[in-house]
């Protein structure tokens, strides 16, 4: 039986004089940008670190974006009676309050939410020059971020977004004006058409159809002892068909064909290119696939089963093909949520 992968898309790995989406990760530290050069930053607990924590911010691309807020997340409970200190190595950088504390939804614990401007220019100084940044409560530490890495990831942002020089570079500042940041073109707002799902019979009578006119290799039998089949969706006077072709522990993989009165097509899905260019590749398969009534087609591909590694897309399905709508990537399984992973491709809502 065929092992469904880690990662059903590439790992976007970046070159080094590329401007436009990729992926680098640098000891404890990850980035990612992506097509308009909108940029994320996630710094981790390290590596043999018993309890969890990151920090999390985004730049957009145009010339006068700054970073206008910095998140601090760790596993610990929310007490907005505590006193919280956050350490630069072992000094006091700041103090947080009621207003700086949300609840982390989308993960474990505390969030500390960074706007105040004078307080993220204390903490982005102290990422470009410290070891490791801790927040202390009063029964003593609750988590501890490295800043191995972070320099190299700043500096890569600079790099990808043109701030390299400029008076508003994260990390090598120099006296050129901001604004020779280059401009950004508008996103491609997608047309997205509605599909109408077949019944369980006629869905399975269409996967039958398709998959005995495939190579024997191509698509593995369903199992009779699961309830996952085969799935359709009429589209117009032809059908959209969605063939499961392995199964792992958290994952399983899907191949797509658009059916009408002369043949069954594979269908493709753009992805990114692996090289972190501007171009994009296809790939055939899509990892824990569902699609809409409304025509949005999205895909999840766990590294592991908790979900906080792998990647995420979605299509648009125009009438002829799937058109790339978002990606995001998140190479280490350390603990970050989705809703926080670096995103390498959009368009407009």
């Amino acid at each position: 039986m065929r092992t469904a992968p880690i990662f059903s898309l590439p790992l976007l790995l970046l070159v080094a004089d590329a401007h436009a989406q990729g992926y680098k990760a640098v000891k404890d530290w990850i980035g990612g940008c992506d097509n308009t050069r909108h940029c994320t930053a996630i710094g981790l607990a390290p590596e043999d670190a018993e309890s969890y924590a990151l920090l999390h911010f985004e730049r957009g691309p145009a010339a006068d974006d700054g970073v206008r807020s910095i998140r601090v997340r760790v596993d610990h409970e929310i007490s907005r009676e505590n006193f919280w200190v956050l350490q630069a190595d072992d000094a006091e950088l700041l103090q947080f309050n009621d207003r700086h504390l949300v609840a982390a939804e989308s993960g474990p614990g505390i969030d500390i939410l960074i706007e105040d401007s004078k307080e993220l220019e204390a903490l982005m100084g102290a990422m470009r020059s410290a070891d490791s940044l801790t927040l202390v409560g009063d029964g003593g530490p609750v988590g501890s971020i490295s800043l191995a890495g972070a320099s190299a990831i700043m500096l890569w942002i600079d790099e990808q977004q043109g701030r390299l020089g400029t008076t508003t570079a994260l990390v090598r500042r120099g006296d050129k004006s901001p604004q020779a940041v280059a401009r950004v073109a508008p996103l491609s707002r997608l047309r997205s058409l509605a599909v109408e799902p077949l019944g369980p019979e006629d869905a399975v009578a269409v996967g039958a159809s398709v998959r005995a006119d495939l190579p024997g290799d191509t698509c593995e039998p369903l199992d009779p002892d699961t309830s996952m089949r085969d799935e359709a969706w009429s589209a117009d006077e032809r059908t959209l068909v969605k063939l499961i072709c392995y199964r792992g522990a958290y994952n399983f993989g899907s191949s797509w064909f658009l059916v009408d009165s002369k043949a069954a097509t594979p269908l493709t899905f753009p992805i990114p290119v692996g090289d972190g260019g501007a171009g994009i590749d296809t790939t055939t398969d899509l990892v824990n696939a569902e699609l809409a009534a409304n025509g949005s087609l999205s895909s999840f591909s766990k590294g592991r089963g908790i979900g906080d590694c792998g990647s995420t897309g979605q299509w648009r399905w125009n009438g002829q093909a799937f058109q790339l709508a978002r990606y995001a990537l998140m190479g280490d399984c350390r603990g970050v949520t989705p809703d926080l992973w670096p995103v390498l491709w959009r368009s407009a809502e």
